[in-house]
Parts: structure tokens; sequence; C-alpha cells
């Protein structure tokens, strides 16, 4: 069977994609966690696999997060970004995720919808 122009083309782009994202993904550290760095700050991000292996859940570390990391979070905007930093500075560490709930603006319904996807590390 011989390939068509088109078919080895997307055969040497995948592969160039493969060994791109082998070369620069982030590496995970020994309990499973990927460091993410945005400009001066750093986040530790863990991945667990739950009950299905193939979708991997990614937690947010609400203590060392940048504002870009945390508008990832589901209800998170630029405001609530800001407010968590600026809570964050102000107050120190979330001792619990549950805390995130005395930033202003993120009350029990917000914090439902983000529970499974933060970590106060």
């Amino acid at each position: 069977m011989k390939l068509t122009k088109a078919e080895t083309a997307a055969i040497i782009i995948t592969l160039a994609f493969i060994a791109f994202t082998a070369i620069y993904a982030p590496r995970s550290r020994e309990n499973g966690s990927v460091v993410i760095r945005a400009g001066d700050e750093e986040a530790s991000v863990s991945l667990s696999s739950g009950a299905a292996a193939a979708s991997p859940q990614i937690t947010v570390d609400i203590n060392a997060a940048s504002a870009e990391q945390l508008e990832t979070l589901p209800g998170i905007g630029e405001a609530l970004a800001g407010r968590i930093i600026t809570y964050r500075r102000e107050n120190g560490p979330f001792a619990r995720p549950e805390d995130i709930m005395n930033v202003s603006g993120i009350g029990a319904g917000t914090y439902k919808g983000l529970k499974d996807y933060i970590s106060a590390g």
C-alpha cells in the first residue's frame, strides 16, 4: 500500500508534534504533580487518576496559582482571580480548599463547581 502525499505529511506532522511534546512537556514530580511557571509565580498542579484512568483530573493549588491559572477554573474570571490573589496576599495561604469561600464573590454555589478542581497545597 502506497501512502499519498497528504497521508505522509500528516504522519510527519504527527511525529513532529509527539517529539516536541516529549521534549518540552512539563516534568512530573514524584508525587504525580506538575509544576507550572507563569512569570514570577509557580503553581503545583496534581494529576490524579480517578475511576477513569483515561481522564485525569487536574487540580490547581489556590495558594500558588497565578491569576491566569485561576481563570482556568470554572466560574473564576479576571475579577475573582484578582480577589483570590489579593486575599491570599493579605491573609496568608488558604488552610483548606473550602476557605476560598472567604473571598468576596465566592459562595457555596461557586465553591461547589470548584471543589473538584482545587487544592490548598
